[in-house]
């Protein structure tokens, strides 16, 4: 069966662009919910694709560095003050 790349599997349109749109992930290893993306066919709305939302990915990130910064930071301040 030859590879049809670009095309869509359910309508067999060609696709240069997709629909992206938020959904929320539900881990079964643990209660947490991810931010996620569904990409779908503009033609047709099959779901080609799942998977983590990327920015907010890099989003919590970010979050996380900075919270932990503060934390040692200010563990860092409370050794340095007198008793």
């Amino acid at each position: 069966m030859a590879e049809r790349k670009g095309k869509c599997p359910k309508c067999d349109q060609l696709i240069s662009s997709v629909t992206v749109s938020a959904v929320h992930l539900n881990s079964w290893l643990n209660t947490r919910r991810y931010d996620g993306v569904i990409y779908t066919c503009p033609h047709c709305s099959v779901i080609l694709g799942a998977g983590t939302d990327p920015v907010a990915l890099a989003h919590d990130a970010v979050d996380e560095i900075v919270r932990r910064l503060r934390k040692t930071r200010s563990e860092r301040s409370a050794s340095i003050v007198p008793k």
